[in-house]
């Protein structure tokens, strides 16, 4: 099983364990457009922009994460699964960073 998929089952988890009390308890103060990630569109990426976008797509989701989890802290659980994720996020940065 890859990071990504482990990832994911974690949200799917967390969503499916809390969904309830996500949906009573709605989460503030978070912009969306301030996590999204310019991209280019163009054909031809090599392996450096390809890097830099990778670490920039995990810095965003390190961000999104450490942020959600502050402003999640009435579901202790859920904010618990987003700290772990954003030390994941780290973790790759590092990764990507060698």
């Amino acid at each position: 099983m890859t990071r990504g998929q482990k990832r994911i089952n974690t949200l799917e988890r967390v969503r499916r364990e809390n969904v309830t009390e996500m949906i009573l308890e709605p989460i503030e103060g978070l912009d969306s457009d301030s996590f999204s990630i310019k991209t280019s569109d163009s054909g031809d990426i090599d392996d450096a922009t390809i890097k830099t976008l990778a670490s920039a797509i995990e810095t965003t989701l390190q961000r999104f994460y450490t942020i959600a989890a502050k402003k999640i802290d009435f579901l202790p659980e859920v904010e618990y699964a987003f700290e772990l994720l954003a030390e994941k996020n780290e973790s790759a940065i590092k990764q990507l960073s060698v």
